[in-house]
């Protein structure tokens, strides 16, 4: 006999209608919950949990200021890199010693005139405020770090010299430029602040320096693992480099600027040959301490060791990198393997090499002798 499967096909259907419709009752009573119950919650999470604020950074309950000295030191990495920074060219690419030995190095914009706002390749001006910026942050918020005063004291000085160093970074290549002071901006502030003059910039970063000077650690008592920090000779061998360019002619009441306004943003508009007893005094205050110097010994091997020793007297002020042979890579003669192929990035001009005598004293003629 067959049977007939209706009658279950129907009855399925009954109870898997009835089902849909206690589930649909039941999902809708659950967010009906939800929605009631989300305005009773008063923890949000308003920013990403894994962000790093600035009461981590600066925290009262960090008795060794281990995540305030690393924001520090970060502000050092910040400072500019070495001779070859531009695509692996030699600074002296962008002048009439050199040449870069690629067409298509970023350096050469500084001699075929293509340079622009735009892609200006050593951006100085965006490095340093970032510096001045974070410096800024640094000093507001330190002092709730719980060391002792004469530790805040010392890293207030590492972060207002370090501010001073970038100001001079401008200065030199800019002028005047929109001194910030101690004010940490934000969205909301007014960024639309005037030039100070040259004389004004001169005046601050100077009086910075002469404010901090003594609270750094002098070079005999900088050790291994703090080589690299600024210190009192650091500071001193600034203060001179920055009356040193003021005393020049290019800023001392001499200048390209005809007009009035952009000549006081350039330079002095009077000659003061007195600058240069600034120049002097910074200089026989650094001399006096009597740490810096050339390194005990002679011959080339004493000399050799100036570039090859990381640490020696003769440094003054260095940004650290780990060892490497990328300076040899990039600027070696091309064929040079030793200590690393090498690229010739930069090819010294004909003029350059004619300006260096031979070994005798005698002028270079082009001639080669053995």
């Amino acid at each position: 006999m067959q049977r007939s499967c209706e009658p279950f096909a129907e009855k399925g259907s009954v109870i898997k209608n009835i089902n849909n419709t206690r589930m649909k009752k039941i999902i809708f009573y659950l967010s009906a919950l939800l929605i009631i119950g989300l305005p009773s919650c008063k923890k949000w999470e308003t920013e990403p949990k894994d962000r790093v604020l600035i009461s981590d950074v600066f925290d009262p309950t960090d008795k060794e200021a281990v995540q305030a000295k690393a924001y520090l030191f970060g502000i050092y990495s910040l400072l500019p890199n070495g001779f070859n920074r531009i695509d692996g060219d030699f600074l002296d690419a962008a002048t009439d010693d050199a040449v870069p030995s690629s067409e298509r190095s970023n350096v050469s914009f500084f001699t075929n005139g293509q340079l622009t706002a735009v892609n200006y390749p050593d951006n100085n001006w965006f490095n340093s405020y970032s510096i001045v910026r974070r410096c800024n942050v640094f000093l507001k918020n330190i002092a709730v770090v719980p060391v002792s005063d004469s530790l805040i004291k010392r890293y207030k000085a590492e972060a207002r010299f370090l501010r001073a160093f970038s100001y001079f970074e401008l200065l030199k290549r800019y002028g005047g430029v929109p001194l910030i002071g101690d004010e940490v901006l934000d969205l909301d502030s007014d960024v639309n602040i005037a030039r100070s003059s040259y004389a004004d910039c001169v005046s601050y970063i100077a009086g910075e320096l002469d404010a901090i000077k003594n609270d750094l650690a002098p070079g005999s008592k900088i050790t291994v693992t703090d080589f690299g920090r600024a210190n009192l000779e650091a500071a001193l061998a600034l203060q001179c480099r920055l009356y040193l360019y003021a005393a020049s002619p290019l800023f001392n009441g001499g200048g390209v600027a005809t007009d009035p306004q952009k000549k006081i943003l350039t330079g002095y508009t009077d000659y003061d040959p007195s600058r240069w007893d600034k120049v002097i005094a910074a200089a026989e205050e650094l001399i006096a301490i009597g740490y810096n110097k050339l390194p005990a010994g002679t011959g080339t091997a004493t000399y050799r060791n100036v570039f090859t020793t990381k640490i020696n007297t003769d440094i003054i002020f260095s940004k650290q990198s780990a060892n490497s042979t990328g300076l040899e890579a990039a600027s070696a003669p091309v064929g040079y393997v030793a200590p690393a192929a090498s690229n010739g990035r930069t090819s010294p001009t004909q003029d350059f090499l004619n300006a260096f005598p031979n070994l005798n004293g005698s002028p270079f003629d082009g001639s080669v002798t053995t």
